[in-house]
């Protein structure tokens, strides 16, 4: 693909050796994602069961909402509507060990057959972190992610769990999948992660936890329908992580595969007006925390979804970063210096403005989700450059790209990307040296 900016000159074969640095998991890519997780996750106790997780997703001057399982917060009864047995008691405990009761608890599964999740508040006047939400589509199979909670480990139950974070992959998506979970991944998980927040590798909250496989034909609660939270019936995915059908007495085994509820499907039943998180602090530099005018006007043009002119500022921004505006050009000394916070602030915005289809991480999932690594392989390298639209059987000019939303995921931007006498050179796909 010709482009008139950021040539690297040199063929991707002998890029990919110093671009393509070791893989890193979910908890390395942001130093403080573990920090961020174990801040904004919490405890939920209650004298009905072992106790789940959840997530604070909103502050409002003293009032703190958490995201987790219906399950988690409602002992449930009925077999179609959804109601709360009204004698339990549950409690909210944060990271500093402050146990909270629960003021307000608000059912987004209204009917059985509704997404298994609900919103707790908790009153405090400490100053507590809030999750950033992501955008779920984005997600593709082989896409890192991590599970955060406190499981029921070593015989460990209430308020006497641990705070753990597992690391895993994406490796497939339910179609029409019960009560929400959809989201596919073999991170571990046990009692006590139910409700708990999944995060993407930008340390952000992607989804919600609360089910396992087993290799049982049916739950083991099947003699006490009304508080089955799945119908026995269903061959996959049967059993929610909690007291009632994983007890210490099931004979049945976990298959390693688990499953979340993505977070936007949330917002089906809630605008996302409602949630006035922001970007959890981390090593990945939010734009307005740098300065205001190198970003400004791309941010503009993104807004107005003026997408290629935008595609030509990405290019000037990074040219300049490397002070290589009078070139016009990266050399492969300049690329290894581009600054891991500036990428990452050009993807923020781009998947902000594109609703998560363009950017550089979008890049990142699907190239790795075709099978690349860190070892440089022509036919992915190909077969990546077809599935964003970049190649046609040869390389596409940036004049026979598509610059809207109507583009193939991953298309924009085409920073560094280019063909030149038959061989392609590039910085993206994708800079795993920064792994946005």
């Amino acid at each position: 693909m010709y482009k008139q900016f950021t040539y690297i000159f040199i063929t991707s074969g002998i890029i990919s050796t110093v671009l393509f640095s070791s893989q890193l998991t979910p908890a390395q890519t942001i130093p403080n994602i573990q920090d961020i997780a174990q801040k904004t996750t919490v405890q939920i106790n209650s004298d009905a069961h072992p106790g789940g997780s959840g997530v604070i997703v909103k502050k409002e001057g003293t009032i703190y909402t958490v995201l987790t399982a219906n399950h988690v917060v409602c002992d449930r009864l009925g077999t179609t509507k959804i109601r709360c047995r009204q004698d339990f008691t549950y409690t909210v405990r944060t990271h500093d060990s402050k146990e909270y009761p629960i003021k307000e608890l608000q059912l987004i599964q209204k009917t059985v057959q509704d997404p298994d999740l609900a919103l707790v508040t908790f009153e405090s006047n400490e100053n507590y972190q809030v999750a950033s939400l992501g955008n779920s589509e984005n997600l593709t199979i082989r896409a890192d992610i991590s599970v955060a909670g406190f499981p029921t480990i070593f015989g460990r139950v209430g308020k006497q769990r641990s705070f753990t974070i597992t690391d895993g992959r994406v490796v497939t998506f339910l179609s029409d999948p019960p009560q929400g979970y959809g989201l596919v991944y073999n991170a571990t998980t046990r009692i006590g992660n139910s409700g708990g927040p999944v995060f993407n590798a930008q340390g952000q909250v992607i989804a919600i936890h609360g089910l396992a496989d087993t290799n049982a034909l049916e739950s083991e609660d099947t003699n006490q329908p009304e508080t089955n939270p799945i119908n026995s019936s269903l061959t996959s995915l049967r059993k929610l992580i909690n007291a009632q059908p994983e007890s210490a007495t099931s004979s049945s085994q976990k298959t390693g595969f688990n499953a979340g509820i993505p977070i936007n499907i949330l917002y089906g039943f809630l605008p996302r007006t409602f949630f006035n998180s922001t970007p959890s602090p981390s090593s990945h530099t939010n734009p307005s925390q740098l300065p205001s005018s190198k970003y400004r006007k791309l941010e503009t043009l993104l807004q107005s979804q003026n997408f290629k002119e935008a595609d030509q500022e990405t290019d000037r921004i990074v040219l300049a970063l490397a002070q290589r505006q009078t070139e016009g050009y990266l050399r492969l000394e300049d690329t290894k210096n581009l600054s891991c916070q500036a990428l990452q602030a050009i993807d923020h915005l781009w998947s902000k403005y594109s609703q998560g289809k363009f950017g550089i991480s979008a890049q990142q999932q699907i190239y790795q989700s075709l099978g690349g690594t860190t070892q440089y392989n022509g036919t992915i390298w190909n077969s990546f450059s077809e599935t964003v639209g970049w190649r046609k059987g040869t390389w596409l000019s940036s004049n026979q790209l598509d610059f809207s939303l109507s583009a193939p995921k991953g298309q924009l931007p085409t920073l560094g990307v280019a063909e030149l006498y038959g061989e392609s050179f590039g910085l993206l796909p994708p800079v795993l040296k920064c792994r946005i």
